[in-house]
């Protein structure tokens, strides 16, 4: 028997004799091709060295999203009539010829994104498209308006007035004082009560803090929103606000539209631009993690801020420092929710993590120029600060800054 007939016959042997687990269910959306490479060597490497049986381990299929898995997809959202809404594809979102939705918003990177499957995302419909979904597996589909932003609601039509008077003098309970500011009241002292101008303590007592606005006649702020003019009146402080009709306006955690502006009030619209309207999304999953193997992951938090630094040079990896304080309820929902989810959970290796009380330790308060609770301070590879988040961040958002440092 020739060298060529006896190469066909040991291959077909080794085809027989591999044991293939991961194939026993025949192939869906591409989850065969990582195996049929590793099996494909294996003959190749078994006909080269003149072997007869070959021990093969190969990849387990990743199966389908089910809820609570940590899944990557491309998407691009559009409305009924093709404007663009949303994309994660830069060359989509580059596309002059394109129409844009009023609720279209460039961003800085365009990248795949991690969503938690049947969880909440930034754009309706996506998270409980991917259930069901394998890597490689792409869908289309359009969703109502009911499922898409919601009807249009006209209790989302708000009015609000124009002007704020403050008094000019302010009486503090000096628990409050303490609870609000992370010290005791010091005549002198001047406080961040009111964004456009400051507060000094003027007087203190055992049971309240006296705090004076530090406002200027006839002072202007230029906002989003417009402006806003600053008027002193005796013993009050009028703060006005001087709308720009179509100006996008936050309140309360909502975000609206200005609709109209007049002298003493103005109207917010807080439905979504595309309330009223179906949209139409494209998807392709790229990987996804099983929510299981992310569950048994915890965020590996330090508490001592020169150990952790420390850690971060030795490794070389940027690190995460939260400075909170044990009455913020705010750090609490960063460290219980923001902190345990899986999209957080997916790179923690990949940083070090350090949480300091700064409202006990508050030299650190100091050295970071911490204004209020939780304040998130992410540091290069370098260990220079690379950005300064103030407040709480949700999942989605701070996964989008750990991103930006990788």
């Amino acid at each position: 028997m020739n060298r060529t007939a006896t190469s066909k016959i040991v291959a077909m042997m080794l085809v027989v004799a591999v044991a293939i687990p991961a194939l026993a269910a025949e192939p869906r959306n591409g989850e065969s091709a990582g195996a049929d490479a590793v099996l494909t060597k294996a003959i190749e490497d078994a006909l080269g060295n003149g072997t007869g049986s070959v021990t093969v381990d190969l990849p387990q299929a990743e199966g389908k999203a089910k809820a609570g898995d940590l899944v990557t997809l491309r998407y691009t959202m559009t409305t009924a009539d093709g404007a663009l809404v949303a994309t994660t594809e830069e060359s989509v979102a580059a596309d002059k010829g394109r129409p844009r939705s009023v609720a279209f918003t460039a961003r800085s990177r365009y990248r795949p994104e991690e969503i938690v499957a049947g969880g909440e995302g930034n754009l309706p419909g996506v998270a409980e498209a991917v259930i069901g979904m394998a890597p490689g597996e792409k869908k289309h589909l359009s969703l109502s308006a009911d499922k898409a932003f919601g009807a249009r609601d006209p209790q989302r039509v708000v009015t609000m007035a124009t002007v704020k008077s403050l008094p000019r003098t302010v009486a503090i309970p000096a628990a409050d004082y303490v609870k609000n500011f992370g010290a005791l009241p010091v005549v002198g002292k001047e406080l961040p009560v009111v964004p456009y101008f400051p507060a000094r303590v003027i007087e203190v007592t055992e049971q309240q803090a006296k705090l004076q606005l530090l406002a200027r006649d006839g002072e202007r702020f230029t906002e989003s929103f417009g402006a806003v003019e600053t008027k002193v009146d005796g013993e009050s402080v009028k703060i006005r606000l001087v709308p720009t009709i179509g100006a996008p306006f936050e309140f309360r955690g909502a975000r609206g539209t200005i609709t109209a502006a007049g002298e003493e009030n103005f109207t917010v619209d807080f439905n979504h631009p595309l309330a009223d309207r179906s949209v139409v999304l494209d998807l392709e999953v790229v990987s996804l993690t099983k929510g299981e193997k992310l569950a048994a992951i915890s965020v590996p938090w330090l508490e001592n801020h020169d150990q952790g630094l420390e850690k971060a040079k030795q490794e070389e990896k940027p690190a995460v420092l939260v400075l909170y304080a044990d009455w913020c309820q705010w750090c609490k929902k960063l460290f219980g929710e923001t902190a345990e989810d899986p999209r957080i959970k997916a790179v923690s290796d990949r940083f070090v993590w350090i949480r300091v009380n700064s409202d006990k330790e508050k030299a650190y308060k100091e050295q970071y120029g911490q204004d209020g609770y939780p304040l998130i301070v992410l540091l290069d590879r370098q260990g220079k600060v690379a950005k300064k988040l103030d407040g709480f961040r949700d999942a989605a958002g701070l996964r989008e800054e750990l991103n930006a440092l990788l």
